[in-house]
């Protein structure tokens, strides 16, 4: 987390004054720390802010890092080239929090077109189950007539060949 002042005079927390000169980069007034002890000048040794001084607790390190308050203040204002990359990696940040943003997007258009889809394919299915079973019912009944007609054609075929048969035989009997 980078910490900031102004350039301006500020109050501390416990009333104690930071001195223009101090956040302008100078060491010439030591700021008193949470403890009440003079706070003492170091380095940063991190990537973010390489080489850049700040204030902290006199007792603060690793081994009491416990027994130490929490006071920090930067002495030397971040660097332009610092703001830089600060600024470039809140756009890039940016930008790729759209670029995801809008595929997100298309995924719910994508979403939402086959809900669409899908709906419309469900409707079209039951109206083609309703078909179906209209069809069914229309081919049984159609069965059902099949059927009867031929046991009429059966009983016709039973009586043509009845009716030939008795002519047949009444034509040999009328001739004996």
């Amino acid at each position: 987390m980078s910490h900031r002042r102004s350039s301006a005079a500020s109050t501390l927390s416990d009333g104690r004054f930071a001195s223009k000169e101090r956040s302008e980069g100078k060491l010439d007034v030591r700021p008193l720390c949470f403890c009440g002890i003079s706070a003492r000048a170091r380095f940063s040794k991190t990537s973010l802010n390489p080489g850049r001084r700040f204030w902290s607790c006199s007792q603060y390190s690793a081994a009491t890092r416990d027994k130490a308050c929490s006071f920090f203040e930067w002495i030397d204002p971040p660097s332009q080239q610092q703001e830089d990359d600060e600024t470039n990696s809140v756009l890039c940040q940016l930008k790729t929090m759209k670029k995801k943003l809008r595929i997100m997007e298309e995924r719910q258009n994508k979403t939402d077109e086959l809900f669409l889809k899908q709906s419309y394919m469900e409707e079209k299915l039951k109206l083609y189950e309703e078909k179906l079973k209209s069809t069914e019912k229309m081919l049984k009944a159609m069965d059902e007539k099949l059927k009867r007609l031929k046991l009429v054609m059966l009983g016709s075929w039973v009586l043509f060949c009845s009716c030939i048969y008795l002519c047949l035989s009444g034509v040999e009997r009328e001739s004996m």
